[in-house]
Protein backbone atom coordinates (compact mmCIF):
# COMPACT_ATOMS: atom_id res chain seq x y z
CA UNK A 1 0.00 0.00 0.00
CA UNK A 2 1.19 3.53 -0.75
CA UNK A 3 0.26 6.11 1.88
CA UNK A 4 0.56 9.90 2.07
CA UNK A 5 0.81 11.20 5.64
CA UNK A 6 0.31 14.87 6.39
CA UNK A 7 1.69 15.93 9.75
CA UNK A 8 4.21 13.15 9.25
CA UNK A 9 6.91 14.92 11.23
CA UNK A 10 4.62 15.12 14.27
CA UNK A 11 4.34 12.80 17.25
CA UNK A 12 1.75 10.38 15.84
CA UNK A 13 2.61 10.94 12.18
CA UNK A 14 6.30 10.05 12.48
CA UNK A 15 5.53 6.94 14.54
CA UNK A 16 2.97 5.91 11.92
CA UNK A 17 5.42 6.51 9.07
CA UNK A 18 8.10 4.28 10.60
CA UNK A 19 5.59 1.52 11.43
CA UNK A 20 4.13 1.52 7.91
CA UNK A 21 7.60 1.41 6.38
CA UNK A 22 8.57 -1.50 8.65
CA UNK A 23 5.48 -3.35 7.39
CA UNK A 24 6.64 -2.89 3.80
CA UNK A 25 4.35 -0.04 2.73
CA UNK A 26 5.45 2.95 0.63
CA UNK A 27 5.21 6.19 2.62
CA UNK A 28 5.20 9.82 1.48
CA UNK A 29 5.15 12.69 3.98
CA UNK A 30 3.59 16.07 3.28
CA UNK A 31 5.06 19.04 5.15
CA UNK A 32 4.40 22.79 5.15
CA UNK A 33 8.04 23.35 6.15
CA UNK A 34 10.81 23.60 3.57
CA UNK A 35 13.38 20.86 3.09
CA UNK A 36 16.27 22.82 4.64
CA UNK A 37 14.31 23.28 7.86
CA UNK A 38 13.29 19.64 7.87
CA UNK A 39 16.89 18.50 7.36
CA UNK A 40 17.91 20.46 10.44
CA UNK A 41 14.94 19.51 12.61
CA UNK A 42 14.09 15.98 11.49
CA UNK A 43 17.21 14.59 9.73
CA UNK A 44 16.24 10.96 10.30
CA UNK A 45 12.86 11.49 8.66
CA UNK A 46 14.26 13.20 5.60
CA UNK A 47 16.81 10.39 5.18
CA UNK A 48 14.13 7.69 5.34
CA UNK A 49 11.09 9.15 3.56
CA UNK A 50 10.14 11.06 0.43
CA UNK A 51 8.70 14.49 1.28
CA UNK A 52 5.97 16.36 -0.58
CA UNK A 53 5.43 20.12 -0.31
CA UNK A 54 2.62 22.53 -1.13
CA UNK A 55 4.33 23.71 -4.30
CA UNK A 56 5.06 20.16 -5.49
CA UNK A 57 3.46 20.07 -8.92
CA UNK A 58 2.34 16.46 -9.03
CA UNK A 59 1.45 14.72 -5.80
CA UNK A 60 2.13 10.96 -5.95
CA UNK A 61 -0.67 8.54 -6.68
CA UNK A 62 -1.46 6.78 -3.40
CA UNK A 63 -3.87 4.20 -2.03
CA UNK A 64 -4.53 6.15 1.15
CA UNK A 65 -4.16 9.54 2.80
CA UNK A 66 -3.79 9.96 6.55
CA UNK A 67 -4.37 13.63 7.28
CA UNK A 68 -2.88 14.48 10.67
CA UNK A 69 -1.72 17.97 9.69
CA UNK A 70 -2.67 21.34 11.11
CA UNK A 71 -1.59 23.81 13.77
CA UNK A 72 -1.11 22.30 17.23
CA UNK A 73 -3.76 22.83 19.89
CA UNK A 74 -1.44 22.37 22.86
CA UNK A 75 1.64 24.49 22.10
CA UNK A 76 0.18 27.99 22.43
CA UNK A 77 -2.52 29.77 24.40
CA UNK A 78 -5.89 29.44 22.71
CA UNK A 79 -6.65 33.04 21.83
CA UNK A 80 -9.34 33.67 19.25
CA UNK A 81 -6.63 34.26 16.64
CA UNK A 82 -4.98 30.98 17.54
CA UNK A 83 -8.31 29.13 17.30
CA UNK A 84 -8.85 30.63 13.85
CA UNK A 85 -5.36 29.54 12.81
CA UNK A 86 -6.03 26.00 14.05
CA UNK A 87 -9.30 25.80 12.12
CA UNK A 88 -8.07 27.26 8.83
CA UNK A 89 -4.84 25.26 8.85
CA UNK A 90 -7.01 22.14 8.77
CA UNK A 91 -9.64 23.34 6.31
CA UNK A 92 -6.99 24.70 3.93
CA UNK A 93 -5.06 21.44 4.02
CA UNK A 94 -8.16 19.40 3.22
CA UNK A 95 -8.90 21.74 0.32
CA UNK A 96 -5.33 21.37 -0.96
CA UNK A 97 -5.60 17.58 -0.87
CA UNK A 98 -8.98 17.68 -2.63
CA UNK A 99 -7.47 19.85 -5.36
CA UNK A 100 -4.33 17.75 -5.81
CA UNK A 101 -6.29 14.48 -5.91
CA UNK A 102 -9.52 15.58 -7.56
CA UNK A 103 -8.86 13.33 -10.55
CA UNK A 104 -7.47 10.43 -8.55
CA UNK A 105 -8.85 10.23 -5.02
CA UNK A 106 -7.40 7.40 -2.92
CA UNK A 107 -9.39 4.42 -1.71
CA UNK A 108 -9.31 5.64 1.88
CA UNK A 109 -8.97 9.07 3.46
CA UNK A 110 -8.33 9.18 7.22
CA UNK A 111 -8.89 12.54 8.89
CA UNK A 112 -7.76 13.44 12.39
CA UNK A 113 -10.49 14.89 14.60
CA UNK A 114 -10.81 14.85 18.38
CA UNK A 115 -13.02 13.71 21.24
CA UNK A 116 -13.48 17.41 22.04
CA UNK A 117 -16.50 17.15 19.74
CA UNK A 118 -18.37 15.39 22.57
CA UNK A 119 -19.91 17.02 25.62
CA UNK A 120 -19.28 15.45 29.02
CA UNK A 121 -21.01 12.14 29.61
CA UNK A 122 -20.71 8.44 30.35
CA UNK A 123 -20.45 5.55 27.88
CA UNK A 124 -20.12 7.78 24.82
CA UNK A 125 -19.85 5.86 21.53
CA UNK A 126 -19.63 6.87 17.90
CA UNK A 127 -23.42 6.48 17.76
CA UNK A 128 -24.03 8.98 20.56
CA UNK A 129 -25.86 11.96 19.03
CA UNK A 130 -23.74 15.11 18.97
CA UNK A 131 -25.07 18.05 20.98
CA UNK A 132 -25.44 20.92 18.50
CA UNK A 133 -25.79 23.53 21.25
CA UNK A 134 -22.59 22.31 22.91
CA UNK A 135 -20.74 22.40 19.59
CA UNK A 136 -21.82 25.99 18.94
CA UNK A 137 -20.65 27.08 22.40
CA UNK A 138 -17.38 25.14 22.52
CA UNK A 139 -14.57 26.52 20.29
CA UNK A 140 -12.75 23.19 20.07
CA UNK A 141 -15.92 21.20 19.40
CA UNK A 142 -16.85 23.66 16.66
CA UNK A 143 -13.43 23.20 15.01
CA UNK A 144 -13.86 19.40 15.06
CA UNK A 145 -17.36 19.68 13.60
CA UNK A 146 -16.29 21.98 10.76
CA UNK A 147 -13.27 19.83 9.90
CA UNK A 148 -15.36 16.65 9.83
CA UNK A 149 -18.02 18.28 7.65
CA UNK A 150 -15.34 19.48 5.22
CA UNK A 151 -13.69 16.12 4.80
CA UNK A 152 -16.98 14.22 4.45
CA UNK A 153 -17.45 16.04 1.14
CA UNK A 154 -14.69 13.76 -0.19
CA UNK A 155 -16.63 10.59 0.59
CA UNK A 156 -17.79 8.59 -2.41
CA UNK A 157 -18.41 5.01 -3.53
CA UNK A 158 -14.70 4.75 -4.33
CA UNK A 159 -13.28 6.70 -1.36
CA UNK A 160 -13.85 5.57 2.20
CA UNK A 161 -13.60 8.37 4.79
CA UNK A 162 -12.61 7.66 8.40
CA UNK A 163 -12.85 10.35 11.10
CA UNK A 164 -10.40 9.43 13.84
CA UNK A 165 -11.45 11.27 17.00
CA UNK A 166 -8.25 11.38 19.04
CA UNK A 167 -8.20 11.73 22.79
CA UNK A 168 -5.20 12.75 24.93
CA UNK A 169 -2.16 10.93 23.52
CA UNK A 170 0.44 9.44 25.84
CA UNK A 171 3.92 8.41 24.77
CA UNK A 172 7.60 9.12 25.24
CA UNK A 173 8.79 12.47 23.85
CA UNK A 174 5.39 13.61 22.65
CA UNK A 175 1.77 14.28 23.42
CA UNK A 176 0.90 15.19 26.97
CA UNK A 177 4.25 13.75 28.16
CA UNK A 178 6.12 16.37 26.15
CA UNK A 179 4.01 19.14 27.68
CA UNK A 180 4.53 17.89 31.23
CA UNK A 181 8.16 16.74 31.17
CA UNK A 182 9.54 19.99 32.62
CA UNK A 183 6.95 20.19 35.39
CA UNK A 184 6.67 18.46 38.76
CA UNK A 185 4.23 15.55 38.79
CA UNK A 186 0.84 17.22 39.31
CA UNK A 187 -1.89 15.71 41.44
CA UNK A 188 -5.23 17.48 41.30
CA UNK A 189 -7.19 17.27 44.53
CA UNK A 190 -10.36 17.42 42.43
CA UNK A 191 -8.94 15.36 39.56
CA UNK A 192 -11.44 12.49 39.66
CA UNK A 193 -12.99 13.41 36.33
CA UNK A 194 -12.70 10.82 33.57
CA UNK A 195 -10.15 11.81 30.91
CA UNK A 196 -10.12 9.78 27.67
CA UNK A 197 -6.63 8.89 26.47
CA UNK A 198 -4.72 6.62 24.12
CA UNK A 199 -1.11 5.48 24.05
CA UNK A 200 0.76 6.43 20.89
CA UNK A 201 1.58 2.83 19.98
CA UNK A 202 -2.09 1.91 20.25
CA UNK A 203 -3.03 4.96 18.17
CA UNK A 204 -0.62 3.93 15.41
CA UNK A 205 -1.89 0.34 15.40
CA UNK A 206 -5.49 1.59 15.30
CA UNK A 207 -4.73 3.89 12.36
CA UNK A 208 -3.21 1.00 10.42
CA UNK A 209 -6.23 -1.14 11.32
CA UNK A 210 -8.51 1.56 9.90
CA UNK A 211 -6.41 1.70 6.74
CA UNK A 212 -6.59 -2.04 6.18
CA UNK A 213 -10.17 -2.77 7.29
CA UNK A 214 -12.59 -1.75 4.55
CA UNK A 215 -15.59 -2.09 6.88
CA UNK A 216 -14.47 0.84 9.03
CA UNK A 217 -15.71 4.26 8.00
CA UNK A 218 -17.15 7.38 9.59
CA UNK A 219 -16.32 8.35 13.16
CA UNK A 220 -13.88 6.20 15.14
CA UNK A 221 -13.14 6.92 18.80
CA UNK A 222 -9.37 6.78 19.27
CA UNK A 223 -9.43 6.07 22.98
CA UNK A 224 -8.20 3.32 25.26
CA UNK A 225 -10.69 0.63 26.25
CA UNK A 226 -10.11 1.45 29.94
CA UNK A 227 -11.68 4.38 31.77
CA UNK A 228 -9.18 6.40 33.83
CA UNK A 229 -9.45 9.58 35.84
CA UNK A 230 -7.28 12.62 35.16
CA UNK A 231 -4.91 11.75 37.99
CA UNK A 232 -4.63 8.16 36.77
CA UNK A 233 -3.82 9.35 33.24
CA UNK A 234 -1.18 11.71 34.62
CA UNK A 235 0.33 8.79 36.53
CA UNK A 236 0.57 6.86 33.25
CA UNK A 237 2.24 9.84 31.60
CA UNK A 238 4.77 10.14 34.42
CA UNK A 239 5.27 6.43 35.04
CA UNK A 240 8.93 6.54 33.94
CA UNK A 241 9.78 9.61 36.02
CA UNK A 242 10.68 9.19 39.74
CA UNK A 243 8.97 12.40 40.85
CA UNK A 244 6.82 13.11 43.88
CA UNK A 245 3.27 14.33 43.47
CA UNK A 246 2.76 18.09 43.50
CA UNK A 247 -0.78 18.71 44.82
CA UNK A 248 -2.89 21.31 43.02
CA UNK A 249 -6.17 22.27 44.74
CA UNK A 250 -8.40 23.65 41.99
CA UNK A 251 -8.49 21.94 38.62
CA UNK A 252 -11.05 24.29 37.08
CA UNK A 253 -8.85 27.27 37.83
CA UNK A 254 -6.77 26.07 34.85
CA UNK A 255 -9.51 27.12 32.48
CA UNK A 256 -9.52 30.65 33.84
CA UNK A 257 -5.76 30.84 33.30
CA UNK A 258 -5.67 29.22 29.86
CA UNK A 259 -8.34 27.72 27.60
CA UNK A 260 -6.12 24.70 27.12
CA UNK A 261 -7.06 23.76 30.68
CA UNK A 262 -10.45 22.71 29.30
CA UNK A 263 -8.69 19.72 27.71
CA UNK A 264 -8.10 18.37 31.23
CA UNK A 265 -11.40 19.31 32.86
CA UNK A 266 -13.61 17.15 30.65
CA UNK A 267 -15.50 14.32 32.33
CA UNK A 268 -16.00 11.72 29.60
CA UNK A 269 -16.12 7.95 29.52
CA UNK A 270 -15.72 7.31 25.80
CA UNK A 271 -15.97 3.81 24.35
CA UNK A 272 -13.94 2.74 21.27
CA UNK A 273 -17.00 0.85 20.08
CA UNK A 274 -16.22 0.76 16.37
CA UNK A 275 -12.70 -0.56 16.90
CA UNK A 276 -13.94 -3.23 19.32
CA UNK A 277 -16.82 -4.31 17.09
CA UNK A 278 -14.44 -4.72 14.16
CA UNK A 279 -12.03 -6.89 16.10
CA UNK A 280 -9.22 -4.49 17.01
CA UNK A 281 -7.15 -5.86 19.89
CA UNK A 282 -5.96 -3.46 22.57
CA UNK A 283 -2.66 -4.39 24.22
Amino acid sequence: MSVLITGGSGFIGSALAYKLKALGHTVFIYSHQNLDTLNKTYPQLTQNFAFIFKDTKDFPKVDAIVNLGGESISTQRLTQKRLNDILHSRLDLIELLKTKYQENLPKVFIQASATNIYDDGLDITEDTPLDKTFIQNSPLAKICSQVEAKVLSIKSDSTRVVLCRFSTVIGKNGGICNVLKYLPRPYFLDGNNYLPYIKVDTAVNALIYCLENSKIQGAVNMVDCNFNTLNEVLSLAYEKLPLKNFPIPWLKSLVALDRRGALMTVNQRIVPQKLLENGFKFK
